[in-house]
């Protein structure tokens, strides 16, 4: 099945894959146990791809919410970000002396 922004075909599938990826199993008696900050995180990257989907047809709009909900998830995983990488960069390098 494929995912579209469009007809939201699919979408079921990504939530279901999200979920999977934190540990979330809709198991009856189960205790799902989840840091405040990883939940403030999840919540955040709903409202993003939310606001995707709302935005499809404006690619810039489009792209920068997916950006947002990927640095929002990246916060759970600890995810070296493009930003992170330069800071790497330029903390090794003595530039101007």
């Amino acid at each position: 099945m494929h995912l579209s922004a469009q007809t939201k075909n699919g979408l079921n599938l990504l939530t279901d894959k999200l979920l999977s990826i934190i540990g979330w199993e809709n198991n009856q008696g189960d205790t799902f146990i989840a840091r405040t900050r990883h939940l403030d995180a999840m919540r955040i990257t709903v409202t993003h791809i939310d606001n995707a989907f709302n935005n499809w047809s404006e690619l810039e709009i489009l792209a920068e919410e997916l950006r947002y909900a990927h640095t929002a998830l990246g916060s759970i995983t600890g995810e070296f970000s493009a930003d992170d990488l330069l800071g790497e960069i330029f903390s090794k390098f003595c530039i101007g002396k």
